[in-house]
């Protein structure tokens, strides 16, 4: 699984956990997600596949299956915090994403 889920607030988000996509894992997450009973945001951050790039951060509606037409950017300093208090305490995830080991230690140092 390449992919972290678990809820924050009114939304899931799911983390990346290596360089591939969890966007390529849509259908067997869609179905972990409707065993949650879960209607709303679902929100992706990408950083081991994108690294800390503009694109961070996707959200897509779920009602049942995932609306692809509402994919969407997001900024949220309040999510990226959250999030990068994820990836510290699980920094082996770091390791096996796009990022390069300077920008690995800058970010478990800030």
């Amino acid at each position: 699984m390449n992919y972290h889920l678990r809820s924050l607030g009114n939304k899931l988000v799911v983390s990346s956990v290596c360089y591939e996509s969890p966007l390529r894992n849509l259908p067997e997450l869609a179905k972990q997600i409707q065993s949650f009973d879960f209607h709303g945001e679902v929100v992706f951050d990408l950083l081991c596949v994108n690294g800390m790039s503009r694109n961070r951060f996707v959200s897509m509606f779920f009602d049942s299956s995932f609306n692809r037409s509402s994919k969407k950017p997001l900024t949220s300093d309040e999510l990226e915090c959250a999030q990068s208090d994820f990836y510290r305490k699980n920094p082996d995830y770091l390791y096996s994403s796009v990022l390069h080991e300077e920008q690995i230690s800058s970010f478990l140092n800030s």
